[in-house]
């Protein structure tokens, strides 16, 4: 289960026990911001993870959009180029007989999302 929070800086850093600050990235032309530590919680359950305290690593999408006139490699089955279930099938399970059974699949969005993705996902 994800239970996604806000707050103030003040609240995350009594939550979490940690202290936020402001550090110049290694490689990039800015800075970003990090707990000092790893985030702990006093809970009687047990936690995974915690994300999002950070924004050290940015997300940004791995294809940038072509120009007028400019063709975009196509990369999977579907229409477009676009991936579909089946060209994850054949690259993680090529010759199997899974079925997808009892499986899950969860999807985390960090920006915009188009229908053109939705349908590859959904497919």
């Amino acid at each position: 289960m994800m239970v996604p929070i806000s707050g103030t800086v003040d609240q995350v850093e009594t939550a979490f026990h940690v202290s936020m600050r402001v550090y110049r990235h290694p490689k990039e032309d800015r800075t970003f911001y990090s707990p000092d530590r790893e985030p702990a919680l006093a809970l009687s359950v047990p936690v995974f993870h915690v994300a999002g305290l950070d924004n050290y690593s940015m997300p940004h999408p791995p294809l940038s959009q072509a120009g007028a006139g400019q063709a975009t490699p196509a990369t999977g089955a579907g229409p477009g180029g676009e991936y579909l279930g089946s060209d994850m099938r054949a690259a993680y399970y090529g010759g199997t007989a899974l079925t997808g059974a009892g499986q899950a699949v969860c999807t985390v969005e960090f920006g915009a999302t188009t229908q053109a993705m939705w349908r590859s996902i959904s497919t």
